[in-house]
C-alpha cells in the first residue's frame, strides 16, 4: 500500500502521481491535514487544493483530518504539574 500526504502543491502531489497513474490505484491512500483554530477563526486548511489533486488521482476515498488547535497545544505544551 502507498500513502501520500497531499497539501495540493507540486511538492506533495508529484510523489503520488506515478503510483496513481501506474495501475496501483487500489493500493494508494491519500490524506490531508488541516488545523482548526478556536472559535471565530477560519480553519487553516488547504483541503480545496488537495481535493483537486485527489480527484486527479481518481481517489474518491481521500481522507481529510482536521486537528483542533487545543490538541496541538496540549500535545506540545503540557500543563505544568501541581505540587
Amino acid at each position: 500500500m502507498w500513502c501520500v500526504l497531499l497539501s495540493g502543491g507540486v511538492d506533495s502531489s508529484l510523489p503520488g502521481w506515478p503510483v496513481a497513474r501506474g495501475g496501483s490505484q487500489k493500493k494508494l491512500q491519500t490524506f490531508s491535514i488541516g488545523f482548526a483554530p478556536d472559535v471565530n477563526a477560519r480553519p487553516a486548511t488547504e483541503f480545496q487544493y488537495s481535493d483537486l489533486i485527489a480527484e486527479a488521482f481518481s481517489r474518491p476515498d481521500h481522507h481529510q483530518l482536521m486537528i483542533p488547535e487545543q490538541e496541538i497545544i496540549a500535545a506540545n505544551y503540557p500543563a505544568p504539574s501541581r505540587r
